[in-house]
């Protein structure tokens, strides 16, 4: 897996991992990436609803439709949302 990493990092590509044995954490620093580590005393955690003015500023297009389906699938699992639930939905955040 390492050499696959290696590769779309030398492709210019945006890696993510989810690291359960810090396995990667050496790639990673060779790569001088960012290494987070994760413990039952130091949790990870991320609010999708706090938006910076430059995420507003630049994306709020993208980051608008992540949260609707971020909250249609909380309330509806796999079931698409009707057209109502969607139009409602984006006349709130204009």
């Amino acid at each position: 897996m390492n050499s696959v990493v290696r590769q779309l990092l030398e492709q210019n590509t945006d890696v993510v991992m989810v690291d359960t044995g810090d396995s990667y954490e050496g790639i990673c620093r060779y790569f001088k990436g960012t290494y987070i580590s994760y413990s039952k005393e130091k949790p990870i955690s991320m609010n999708p609803f706090k938006i910076t003015d430059t995420e507003y500023a630049q994306n709020f297009g993208e980051k608008k439709n992540f949260l609707k389906s971020l909250i249609f699938l909380i309330f509806k699992g796999s079931e698409a949302p009707t057209k109502i639930e969607d139009m409602r939905f984006i006349r709130h955040f204009e």
